[in-house]
């Protein structure tokens, strides 16, 4: 319903300011949230100066913190 979609994306917006700049950077594009189209890890590590590795370390460390902080085990995958 739209409720619980509006729900859910005001947990996902509270959830994202939780993040830091470049991590909240990292899933909104790597996942699409904003534009649509995702980008690979090479993009995102263009993007913000690093490696795809980097970009990737980031995303995982994102993603924990998310798991941890916002008890989103159910909803985040790795």
């Amino acid at each position: 319903t739209c409720a619980s979609i509006r729900e859910m994306k005001d947990v996902l917006s509270s959830a994202l300011g939780e993040l830091s700049e470049r991590e909240r950077m990292v899933i909104r594009e790597y996942f699409g949230l904003i534009n649509g189209p995702t980008k690979t890890f090479a993009v995102l590590g263009k993007l913000l100066g690093i490696g795809k590795t980097g970009a990737h370390m980031i995303k995982n460390r994102a993603l924990k913190k998310l798991r941890e902080c916002w008890g989103l085990e159910h909803y985040v995958l790795s």
